[in-house]
């Protein structure tokens, strides 16, 4: 099994296998980030913490993902998440 090791740049460092070329390397990071930054958007319904702490160690700072979970807290605060 692979060792996953962020990097300085904020790319997932995969190890051996990115120096061999086994995936496209361009493809794989562009998948792994959307991958990233779509989990955001499930993390709300398990606490405002959980979804702070995924925006502060994301390389990319998007105020979508805030107004997201502002407007989820307060639906949740009114009893409308049905989720």
């Amino acid at each position: 099994m692979p060792r996953c090791v962020p990097s300085v740049a904020g790319s997932i460092d995969f190890g051996p296998e990115r120096q061999q070329g086994i995936f496209d390397r361009e493809a794989f990071e562009q998948r792994l980030q959307r991958a990233w930054e779509e989990l955001f958007f499930a993390l709300p319904r398990f606490g405002v913490a959980t979804a702070l702490s995924h925006y502060s160690t994301s390389p990319r700072k998007d105020s979508a993902h805030l107004l997201y979970l502002a407007k989820f807290t307060v639906n949740r605060w009114l009893g409308r998440n049905t989720r």
